[in-house]
This record gives C-alpha cells, sequence and structure tokens, in this order.
C-alpha cells in the first residue's frame, strides 16, 4: 500500500548520476522535524521488538480482561490473534464470534477446565452490565520495553470505527506510573453521550453536537490539590483539560477513510525546566493546546499539572517517556443516568435486537509515526481561551531574548485556527500579524490567510525587521483567530515552511531566500491534501506585466516547467523541480510566487545544499558530504548510502526512514 518504485540518485553540485531502481518507501519529512523510528506495517505480523499483545499466547494470555472489571465496565477479553498486519496495514479485530484460542492458567490445574486451543465463543465479562463478551485486540510499546521521548510529536494513522458501545482508542501513558502518572488521548470516541446538546452555564454556551460526530482529545494524571487543612497533596485525576479543548465537532467519517490523531509535546518556552505544552493534533493541524502555566490551585501560587516533571518520573531518562496504546475496546460502564460509553446492542438503531448487532467490529492503522522537533518553539498556549465564546482577537507578546538566535531568511510560523460562530460572535476573515511596542506592523511581506489555513508564515526578509525582533521582541496580534503557536524555522533547513492552502492564492518567498541559490540546485515542494487534477504554478514575486493578470512565469528550460502536476492524495508528497539558469537568476532577483489550486503547501526548500537532507521519492548523498546509515535501534551500519551494500530491512539516512526490499 505504501511502497513506491524510486530512482536512487546522488546529487553534487550541478552532477546528477542515475542508478538502476529499487524498492523503497517514503516516509515525507515534516517540515520543522525530524523523523523517528516508529511502525510502517510493512511486515506479516506484529513487530514483537515495538509491541506487545494484550492477551498473548506465549504469555498465558497477560492482561487479558484489561478494563474488563467492574470499574471501567469493558466487555472483551483480548486475544493476540485479533491484531494482524497484511499489505501495510494493522488489524485489530474485535468479535462475538468463536475463535481458536486457549485459556489462561490461573497458577494451578483444574482437571475440569480444557485450557488447550479450540474455539471458543467469548469469555462472560466480569462484571454485570451487559451478559455479551467479545474477543478483541490491544498492544502496547511499554510490554516490551519500547519508550518514545517526552518532547515529542507522535502521530497514528487510522480507520476507527464510530458506533455505540465501542471503544477502540489511541493513547500515549507515561513509563512510570501509566496513566496514574500522565496520560494523552490522541483520539476517543464517546458516540453516545456526545449525541446531544450539551449547555455550559459557566461558559454561557451550548454545544450542538446532536447528531453530529465529536473527537475527544484528553490529558489525565498527577494533580495537586489543597485539602481541607490546606495542605497541598497529589492525587490521579482524569480531563485536565477543560471541556473546550478537549471535544470538539468533526466534519468526517471516522470509520469511514484514514485521518491522522497525535500530539505534540514541547517544554514551555521561557518556562522549559517548570512547564510543558500538549498540542493536539488532527490530520496534521493543531486543534487545541494544554499548557500547565494556565493551571494554578485557586488562591495560591502552586501550578496543579507539572508534577509528572519532578525526577522521580522522568529518573533522568527523558527520552524514554510514552508508552503508545492501541486499544480494541468494547462497551463501557454505564453512568447510572443513561449515560456512558454503552454496549453495541444498546444501540438505538438496532432496537434491541441483537441479530441485527454487528458480530465485528475493525480498526485499521497505516502507521505509527514519531518526530523530534528541528524548529524552535517561542510561545505556546492558546489565545484566546477556548471556552471564552465572545472574544475576536488575540495578543501575544514575545520578549526579546527568544529571538537570540534569529537569522535571516528564518521563518516564524504560527499554527492557529479560525474562531467558530456562536451566540456571542460572527466571525469575519482570519488576520494576524507581527506588531513592536507602538503598535506599529513591522512586516514588510503579508502573507495571504484563508479561512481554511492551519498556519501562518512570515519570512525575516530584511534587516530592520531581524533587528527589531532581536532587540525589541514583538507583539503578535490577530482577529477571528485562536493563536497556538509561534516557532522559528530555520532557513538553513527550509525557505518557506507552513500549511497553507492553495486556491488560486498564493505563498510569497521574498528573494533574500534566494540569494545563495547555485546552478544545479534544485526546488523541493512538499504539498498535502491534494485534489484530483490540481497543478503548481511557480510564478515569480514580481509584479504583472502592464497586459497581464498574473505574475511572470517562474523560467524554465522545459515547455511548462513552471508548472507541477500533482498526485491526489491526502499526506504530504514531494516533488522536485529542475532551475534553469535563467530561472536561478530570477529567483535570486524577485523571489517566488507559488499558486495553484487544489492543494495544500507544507514547505519549499532548496536540494543540493551542504548537509541538506532530502525529501524527494529518492535517497539523496552528497559526494562531498556522506549520509551514515543508521538501523531502526540507532546501530550505525553504513557510512553512506550505496545501493546494492544493504540487506532488505528498514534504516534512516537523514533523519529519513528508507525501506530496502
Amino acid at each position: 500500500m505504501k511502497t513506491i518504485i524510486a530512482t536512487i540518485c546522488f546529487l553534487s553540485m550541478g552532477t546528477v548520476g542515475a542508478s538502476a531502481q529499487t524498492e523503497v518507501t517514503q516516509i515525507p519529512l515534516l517540515p520543522g522535524w525530524n523523523n523517528l523510528p516508529g511502525d510502517e506495517f510493512e511486515g506479516t505480523e506484529v513487530d514483537k521488538s515495538i509491541w506487545g499483545l494484550y492477551g498473548d499466547r506465549n504469555r498465558n494470555y497477560y492482561y487479558e480482561t484489561f478494563g474488563n472489571n467492574t470499574s471501567q465496565g469493558m466487555a472483551q477479553t483480548y486475544r493476540d490473534n485479533m491484531v494482524t498486519v497484511n499489505d501495510g496495514i494493522l488489524t485489530v479485530r474485535a468479535t462475538r464470534d468463536a475463535i481458536e484460542t486457549g485459556l489462561r492458567n490461573p497458577g494451578y490445574t483444574d482437571p475440569t477446565v480444557d485450557y488447550s486451543v479450540i474455539p471458543r465463543y467469548p469469555l462472560k465479562p466480569q462484571h454485570d452490565y451487559t451478559k455479551i463478551g467479545w474477543w478483541s485486540g490491544a498492544l502496547s510499546s511499554r510490554d516490551v520495553d519500547k519508550y518514545y521521548p517526552l518532547y515529542s510529536r507522535i502521530e497514528v494513522k487510522a480507520k476507527i470505527p464510530y458506533e455505540i458501545g465501542v471503544w477502540m482508542a489511541l493513547w500515549l501513558r507515561h513509563r512510570n506510573g501509566g496513566a496514574s502518572t500522565f496520560e494523552i488521548d490522541l483520539e476517543e470516541f464517546f458516540v453516545h453521550d456526545d449525541d446531544a446538546n450539551i449547555t455550559n452555564s459557566w461558559e454561557g454556551h451550548t454545544y450542538e453536537f446532536k447528531g453530529k460526530k465529536t473527537i475527544h482529545q484528553s490529558v489525565h494524571g498527577l494533580t495537586r490539590y489543597k485539602d481541607s487543612d490546606n495542605n497541598i497533596k497529589v492525587k490521579n485525576t482524569y480531563n485536565l483539560n477543560p471541556f473546550s479543548e478537549r471535544v470538539r465537532e468533526i466534519s468526517f467519517d471516522p470509520s469511514a477513510d484514514y485521518h491522522v490523531y497525535g500530539a505534540q509535546i514541547d517544554p514551555l518556552p521561557g518556562d522549559s525546566a517548570t512547564h510543558f505544552a500538549v498540542s493536539f493534533l488532527l490530520d496534521g493541524r493543531v486543534r487545541s493546546v494544554f499548557s500547565t502555566k494556565e493551571h494554578k490551585i485557586e488562591g495560591t501560587s502552586i501550578y496543579k499539572y507539572n508534577e509528572m516533571l519532578k525526577d522521580e518520573y522522568i529518573k533522568g531518562d527523558i527520552d524514554h517517556i510514552w508508552d503508545v496504546a492501541i486499544t480494541g475496546g468494547i462497551g463501557g460502564k454505564p453512568d447510572g443516568n443513561g449515560g456512558g460509553i454503552l454496549y453495541p446492542e444498546l444501540d438505538p438503531q438496532y432496537g434491541g435486537d441483537l441479530n441485527k448487532v454487528p458480530r465485528n467490529y475493525e480498526m485499521n492503522i497505516d502507521w505509527l509515526r514519531v518526530y523530534k522537533r528541528a524548529s524552535q518553539p517561542l510561545w505556546l498556549g492558546s489565545v484566546p481561551v477556548s471556552w471564552d465564546w465572545k472574544a475576536e482577537t488575540a495578543e501575544v507578546t514575545i520578549p526579546a531574548e527568544r529571538f537570540a538566535d534569529l537569522r535571516m531568511g528564518d521563518q516564524l510560523v504560527m499554527d492557529f485556527d479560525p474562531l467558530s460562530v456562536s451566540e456571542y460572535r460572527n466571525p469575519g476573515k482570519p488576520a494576524l500579524d507581527i506588531y513592536n511596542a507602538a503598535g506599529t506592523a513591522i512586516t514588510t511581506v503579508k502573507p495571504e490567510i484563508t479561512q481554511n489555513d492551519a498556519q501562518v508564515t512570515f519570512v525575516v526578509d530584511n534587516e530592520t525587521l531581524l533587528n527589531e525582533l532581536k532587540t525589541n521582541g514583538c507583539i503578535v496580534k490577530g482577529k477571528n483567530i485562536r493563536l497556538f503557536s509561534v516557532c522559528r524555522y530555520s532557513a538553513a533547513n527550509t525557505k518557506w515552511a507552513g500549511f497553507k492552502q492553495i486556491k488560486w492564492g498564493e505563498s510569497l518567498i521574498p528573494a533574500v531566500q534566494f540569494s545563495n541559490l547555485t546552478e544545479g540546485q534544485k526546488l523541493e515542494l512538499t504539498v498535502r491534501d491534494v485534489s484530483k487534477g490540481s497543478k503548481v504554478y511557480l510564478r515569480l514575486f514580481a509584479d504583472p506585466a502592464p497586459d497581464k493578470h498574473d505574475r511572470p512565469n517562474l523560467s524554465s528550460d522545459k515547455k511548462y516547467g513552471h508548472i507541477v502536476n500533482l498526485d491526489e492524495g491526502v499526506e504530504e508528497k514531494t516533488y522536485t523541480v529542475e532551475l534553469s539558469t535563467k530561472g536561478i537568476q530570477e529567483l535570486k532577483e524577485y523571489g517566488l510566487a507559488v499558486t495553484g489550486n487544489g492543494y495544500y503547501l507544507r514547505s519549499v526548500r532548496i536540494l543540493g545544499e551542504e548537509k541538506e537532507p532530502t525529501a524527494i521519492n529518492s535517497v539523496v548523498s552528497h559526494q562531498t558530504h556522506n549520509n551514515a546509515v543508521y538501523s531502526l535501534t540507532g546501530i550505525k551500519v553504513a557510512n553512506s548510502f550505496k545501493e546494492g551494500t544493504l540487506a532488505p530491512g528498514i534504516y534512516l539516512v537523514e533523519g529519513r526512514k528508507v525501506v530496502v526490499k
């Protein structure tokens, strides 16, 4: 499914040599992030070096009843053979049919029980909330002692049932203490409870969810509180982020197609030793930010939710914290008031007829991908706050010291979300700019902002702007938007990074970004969410000729060389553009305008620069700078990538995963 045929090339300054074809798997390089090992599920079985399976026959079916108890009320019993890998997809299946399985031996042999592997129907649940049991599957990285960095970006591409009584979920759990210490829910669906219009009297707002679909992205964990004697104590609590942040309407059916669920965990700029932020992601977009700095015990200066950062929980190993769990839960305890996750047989659409209830549910996982930041967060948060349904403006001050490493050509990339309509506001067009203390806008190139953009990008293109930011800092002001982040992206890695809808609009890249462009170098474009028949048009950042409507086309040695035909698809994909001698001179003089229709632009980079990793559908090695090859466990296996020298397997080259078959 994810395999492509790509030509392995060796590029140097002005020379291209092509070798034979090799079968590789392309994993796009996200702007501002470096790839870490995850799982593409390319084999024919679960990789036991990455995952442990609940209900594993070889481990006496351990964790078989996880969640199947009176506290949570799940109805499944886990078995390892309910998790399979085929054609690049991991499938977690739940069934109420018979499967081939044995029984857990409790440590003594009961002569009346047959423990052997035979066809068996699901076991009765360990509670009385329902009589109908299910077999299902679950896997977790902690069960093979596999953990991911505290500060990282973790995403899972999945197709998940959206049904009453189905609790299939994606979680991150803390290595030391699990969910009792800290848990981040990348995705949960509570179909029964959310199918209602929910009024929050404190917010003065009604969430009109009736007949719609919603997602929960939540944090749970250690919480400081003040007891009745005013002593500060610590306990575990759920739903640390408010309802307005953790629950939101979605416009798609999660069971109909694949979507990407994730989170970014970062140290908080300016308070990195004390606070952290969790940015929740949906299809690559930031949807909410939970910051520990925003929550204090009432009447004190003590923060409630940053207990996790103490060394007694980190234990000196910040790079091995998160357990990734993929669970095929069925059912959940009723709350006694008509609510709760409930069970599939209680779905009103089946009218109480068990014969109409599906006998099987499947969750399909395309990949798990993990990243470490290559960009620098300057500010993280949520402004205006999510529960303020009247606010229409955002304002954030960033002090000068956070711009100390800023360089000409760097980009300030800002995650945002257009404000939604409420009882009190009807937002207009989004607006965002950078100001000095006097309230004067200090940018010269004003990026176009549309309702569907996920990021806005400002290029530091002149000394005046650079010096103002480094000397005085700035104030970021927006209207009709909720601001989530301001991050610095280095010009050494990318000339433009963002998340910009191109629908005959344009992204403008100043000439300063191309000042060192030389013969033999190429442009690389990364796009995503591409509609059928879409094209990129490369034009100059110059005024149209007097008799023309459009900006001048970028010159090319090929007919229509300024047009890039795109393949339909939702994930990031990269394209390279050969540059003519004239085109290089034009870019150095005018800069670039990227336009077209039917796609989102993610980055523009230059290939062929020293130490510049590539994101094309090939592996690049500069003749003047060999790039080492590593195994997924971090072991160096070769000094440089050379075709035909590596055994079949998955490798890391310049931060990119490559599968050689």
